[in-house]
């Protein structure tokens, strides 16, 4: 299991992308349309700042899917026990 604390979150030139860096040298993309922060009503917190939070709460409940193909974070995100939106509106104040 990743530690959430081994995990880092990397802004793209695409605002929708990010690198995740998840400790022993892996490596994934993941995504995070605009429209989802959107839906989220986190118009003003930077992309990475949501991707940042959403990696950690995935990694937190052990839900970092097997393969390091590119993660749809709000899909994975989706299978959360309870759902996540309260929890990230949460940690992001």
């Amino acid at each position: 299991m990743t530690h959430p604390h081994d995990v880092e979150v990397l802004a793209t030139a695409d605002p929708e992308r990010f690198t995740v860096l998840l400790g022993e040298g892996r490596v994934a993309t993941a995504t995070l349309a605009s429209r989802t922060r959107q839906g989220l009503h986190l118009h003003g917190v930077p992309p990475v700042h949501v991707a940042r939070e959403l990696v950690a709460l995935i990694v937190e409940h052990d839900r970092w899917p097997e393969s390091d193909d590119e993660v749809a974070l709000a899909a994975v995100a989706g299978t959360l026990p309870g759902g996540f939106t309260e929890e990230l509106r949460a940690r992001l104040g």
